[in-house]
């Protein structure tokens, strides 16, 4: 059977050529509602952007555009032009895409979602990756970042002050990322409240396990703090 199979060895990998996909049109949610035929039909146009910049096709705002026709996406795909279509919309409504009529053809743009429909730098937008707004300052753009007036002067108990501790020191990655989300202090803020609630509530079922009641205390006031402090 094994010698019957034609196996793939070294010499013959770079025969072949590969479209390739973003892995971001997978695990991003914002596109989760695109087909499996959108999400390959990007892929395929990302591979005709080598083709523009060949033939110099670029706009006056120095934008790369695709001239590519329903035909040769229907022949490619083996798809209807009705598929087609609606295929490019999922694409267009998921700002991936935008179209321009250029005469019987039409141009095809890459979106990018700094810019706008006309190609020109927007002064704010949100990165689709992490939620963070940017805010256009000069030739570059910052981080747009205002921490909550509600939960600044939150004085973290001994649980959060842990958890604080712990990120710095075993989870750098994580601790960047709330901070730079502006989210570590409500996350902190959780965590106390939560450990806290859930440190008494086992407390409290020690205690009632153990008979440490109002009555022992009312009774036996040496007996009750002996017990008491022990948790």
């Amino acid at each position: 059977m094994e010698k019957d199979f034609k196996f793939i060895n070294q010499k013959d990998i770079y025969q072949y050529k590969f479209y390739m996909i973003p892995k971001e049109l997978f695990v991003n949610e914002r596109y989760i509602s695109l087909s499996p035929a959108a999400i390959l039909l990007y892929g395929i146009l990302l591979d005709r952007l080598t083709l523009s910049i060949k033939n110099n096709w670029v706009d006056k705002n120095g934008n790369i555009y695709l001239i590519f026709t329903r035909k040769e996406i229907e022949s490619i795909l083996h798809i209807s032009d009705k598929t087609c279509t609606k295929t490019f919309k999922e694409l267009v409504d998921a700002k991936l895409l935008l179209e321009k009529s250029q005469g019987k053809l039409r141009r095809i743009y890459k979106m990018d979602e700094r810019y706008d429909e006309n190609g020109n730098l927007k002064e704010r937008f949100v990165d689709s990756k992490n939620g963070i707004e940017y805010v256009l300052q000069g030739d570059y753009y910052i981080p747009n970042i205002v921490a909550p007036s509600n939960i600044t002067n939150f004085r973290f108990g001994k649980y959060g002050r842990l958890r604080l501790n712990y990120l710095k020191t075993n989870k750098k990655a994580e601790y960047m990322i709330l901070q730079m989300e502006n989210k570590l202090q409500k996350h902190l803020m959780d965590v106390d409240i939560t450990a806290t609630k859930r440190v008494n509530a086992i407390v409290k079922e020690l205690a009632k396990k153990e008979n440490v009641t109002e009555e022992l205390k009312a009774n036996n006031q040496l007996e009750w703090v002996r017990k008491d402090e022990q948790y």
